[in-house]
């Protein structure tokens, strides 16, 4: 049962991996870095807990009720039914307390979410924080948060610690009228002494998986918000892929033509209307314009990181949609605006841009064209004098080396 919980959980880290990599940049503009955190960290670690506890102590429970069960059988048939009441007066305990405590555990997990994506902006934008003198409200807004969560976090115990008095109040009742009926047949010799003493333990028997059930309900609730919101993230829709062209770099002549394009993150707020732009190839062009006129967007359009509603970008004479995406950004070089090291080695950085086959490592890269990279770059003058070179290891961001450097 623990490898089979284990494998699950496993299955799904590998299915909401693949899925980063499949959904569409929109996404990750509107959604908190901190809370796809929480998504892989804490609602797995949930739903694996539950699942490992859950699964092996629900295959013991139900051997133990089909067993006890014919044992009882065997000894008082009437008995043994009256002893089955419990099961469907449980289920719409259990119903009821679900229906009332589902929506507390839903609020209980998103915010989770929300505070660790909050603790992440403080933790990654903290020279802003420092320059600014912001730290007083972020730590009321903190304070905000932290109540929401003890508000959510102990409506949801007390709800779920409910159960397990309520369910012993039921699984009791059960006990004494089997202990009447059962003592009544006794006295008129229908079932002897020893037989109904053995009938009771095995009520008890019965009772057993129903009060482990009603103990562990606080985090098997806990385990479903958080599934919901992991198979929510998985339902999330994927980039379509609208081609199937491949492309060769070494015959790209690189002119560029927009026809009336038509562009907008939010479709009541248009960006760019019947735009039209064309860039002969072997020219070099320089976009102007205000701070959000679109420059990077019409950037980003050409790499198709988004799509277009209307209109179409060619690529010398061909509509890039016609391509593969991941064959049509084999024509471009892009220098993004934010810069981003990845935790490793200055060769493993520069590495990472190889195009390595499937499931090739970045130790592959030959080093002569690391070396070649750097020098075309103008950055193999200060890594040679770093202290071990290409070897030197960044931290998490580049944090270590200048923002030039990076």
């Amino acid at each position: 049962m623990v490898r089979i919980a284990q494998s699950v959980v496993a299955t799904l880290r590998l299915k909401m991996d693949r899925k980063l990599n499949a959904i569409p940049l929109n996404y990750f503009d509107t959604s908190s870095s901190g809370n796809l955190q929480s998504l892989l960290s804490n609602d797995l670690d949930n739903v694996s807990n539950t699942l490992q506890s859950g699964l092996a102590a629900s295959i013991t429970a139900i051997a133990m009720m089909i067993g006890v069960f014919i044992m009882m059988l065997t000894i008082y048939p009437l008995l043994a039914f009256l002893t089955l009441i419990i099961v469907p007066l449980s289920y719409f305990l259990v119903k009821y307390l679900v229906k009332r405590a589902k929506p507390i555990f839903q609020k209980n997990a998103n915010v989770t979410g929300t505070l660790n994506g909050h603790i992440e902006e403080n933790f990654q934008g903290q020279d802003v924080v420092s320059s600014y003198h912001l730290e007083d409200d972020l730590v009321e807004e903190m304070e905000h948060l932290n109540e929401e969560l003890y508000e959510s976090e102990w409506k949801s115990s007390m709800v779920s610690f409910m159960t397990r008095p309520a369910g012993d109040l039921m699984l009791n009742i059960n006990y004494v009228l089997v202990s009447i009926i059962g003592g009544y047949n006794v006295i008129m010799g229908r079932v002897s002494l020893g037989e109904f003493q053995a009938f009771i333990q095995y009520v008890r028997l019965f009772n057993g998986p129903f009060t482990m059930v009603m103990g562990i309900l606080n985090s098997i609730m806990s385990a479903l918000a958080s599934a919901e919101r992991i198979y929510k993230f998985l339902d999330v829709a994927e980039i379509e892929e609208s081609g199937v062209g491949k492309l060769d770099p070494d015959t790209v002549e690189g002119s560029i033509a927009l026809t009336d394009v038509d562009f907008a993150y939010i479709p009541q707020i248009p960006l760019f209307q019947k735009v039209s732009l064309e860039v002969p190839k072997g020219q070099q062009i320089a976009i102007v314009g205000s701070t959000g006129a679109g420059k990077t967007t019409l950037v980003n359009l050409l790499m198709r990181f988004y799509e277009i509603q209307g209109g179409a970008i060619s690529l010398d004479g061909r509509d890039i949609r016609e391509y593969e995406t991941s064959e049509l950004r084999k024509a471009f070089a892009m220098v993004l605006q934010d810069t981003w090291i990845f935790e490793g080695s200055i060769r493993d950085n520069i590495a990472y841009g190889y195009p390595t086959g499937p499931g090739e490592a970045l130790d592959v890269v030959p080093m002569e064209e690391i070396k070649n990279a750097a020098e075309m770059a103008r950055a193999s003058h200060f890594i040679e004098l770093m202290p071990h070179g290409y070897d030197t290891l960044l931290t998490d961001g580049g944090s270590n080396i200048s923002q030039g450097q990076r």
